[in-house]
């Protein structure tokens, strides 16, 4: 199934930016499921959208792009240095993707991969990912 849609997405950050997306897109249902920052749309734009201060958050293992991500993923604020650990331990491999002259869904889906694969290794945050 193709849905041809105008979306308009605002988000608000911990640090109070409004992030306003208006995209026209094309994409299969499949493009709407779930995974660990909401659904594929809202995580592909976030990080889009935000790329630099993710990647230097990642890079320093906090920062405000770290508390969104963690805000997304509903992780509770005592196991939030847990996941900043963890989001600073795949540096590398998730910086490589974001930074894809191409990013889109497919680099998203990565991303989130190795994240909730890292998640579900940690003590402190398997609980977040299981099914």
């Amino acid at each position: 199934t193709i849905i041809t849609t105008t979306p308009l997405v605002a988000l608000t950050t911990t640090t109070g930016v409004v992030i306003t997306v208006m995209d026209s897109t094309t994409s299969t249902t499949s493009s709407t499921r779930d995974i660990l920052f909401g659904s594929v749309d809202h995580t592909t734009s976030y990080l889009a959208n935000n790329s630099a201060a993710v990647d230097q958050a990642m890079a320093i293992g906090s920062g405000a792009a770290l508390e969104d991500l963690a805000q997304m993923a509903h992780i509770d604020q005592r196991d939030r240095v847990a996941f900043y650990e963890v989001m600073h331990a795949h540096r590398t491999a998730l910086s490589e993707l974001l930074n894809a002259p191409d990013f889109g869904q497919e680099q998203a889906i990565a991303m989130t991969q190795i994240i909730t694969e890292a998640m579900a290794r940690h003590e402190q945050l398997a609980s977040y990912v299981e099914s």
